[in-house]
């Protein structure tokens, strides 16, 4: 019982690891700095172990230790997650930003 449970130790903590890896890799790139560190590692660690679930289920990983497969979908699936929370984030921005003022003196040709 206790060789699965190590292995399931094991194969989280990868996930975990790339997870919480990209998220502070992608949050030093100067785009992302209107983010707040928590949230932009918490998206990461949320699509790797996703990313790690889904591979285990589609059986091209496993929780067998550490796995390359399942490491190299948790890591693709932290990645989509991150893009996705930045393309609502600039959703979010663009949707409340304010009109731009009209220009009080018009042009002549």
């Amino acid at each position: 019982m206790s060789t699965v449970l190590d292995a399931v130790w094991w194969a989280a903590l990868a996930w975990s690891i790339a997870g919480l890896t990209l998220g502070a890799l992608v949050h030093v790139v100067p785009a992302w700095r209107g983010s707040s560190w928590g949230l932009t590692l918490l998206v990461g660690l949320l699509g790797a172990w996703a990313g790690g679930l889904l591979a285990t289920v589609l059986g091209f990983g496993g929780l067998a230790g550490f796995d390359l497969g399942a490491l190299a979908v948790a890591t693709a699936a932290a990645l989509l997650a991150l893009l996705l929370h930045a393309w609502s984030r600039a959703r979010r921005l663009v949707a409340t930003a304010p009109p731009e003022p009209a220009d009080p003196l018009p042009r002549r040709g």
